[in-house]
């Protein structure tokens, strides 16, 4: 998954299943406003991403099939 905040930068990114579990965690990332996500390994299912940014956290729910 390819994300863009554009304008904000990403501090770190998180990924919740649909019971929400902890799937995918990453701190520290590079600052920037465009950052991938791979989620080949993961099962189909619903999943929320958690972007934290330098202005506010950012939610949104991804459906993989």
């Amino acid at each position: 998954i390819n994300i863009n905040t554009t304008g904000q930068e990403i501090t770190s990114i998180e990924v919740y299943n649909e019971i929400g579990s902890k799937v995918y965690d990453v701190a520290g990332v590079n600052k920037k406003s465009l950052q991938k996500i791979d989620m080949r390994t993961l099962p189909a299912g619903v999943y929320f991403i958690k972007l934290n940014t330098d202005a506010a956290p950012i939610r949104k729910r991804i459906v993989k099939s």
